[in-house]
């Protein structure tokens, strides 16, 4: 958890990293992409994830981050 790289330093940056690009893809570039495809003439549909699996996910590490910070708050964190 000490590591200077942030993809290295442990199980957490990587499920905030999937998190993060599922979001993004979700919700950003999927809409543009479809945008340019029937700009273009496309007339199929195009596939979308399943966003309340990733929404759980990332709620759930939402949820462990912030019970983490009350615990330095109120200085019962472990180290």
């Amino acid at each position: 958890a000490q590591h200077a790289s942030i993809f290295v330093a442990g199980w957490r940056p990587f499920i905030g990293w999937v998190g993060g690009t599922g979001l993004a893809y979700n919700f950003i570039l999927a809409p543009f992409i479809e945008f340019i495809a029937r700009a273009n003439g496309y007339v199929g549909t195009l596939p979308t994830p399943n966003s309340s699996e990733l929404m759980t996910l990332v709620f759930g590490l939402l949820g462990v981050g912030a019970m983490r910070s009350f615990d330095k708050a109120q200085g019962t964190a472990r180290d």
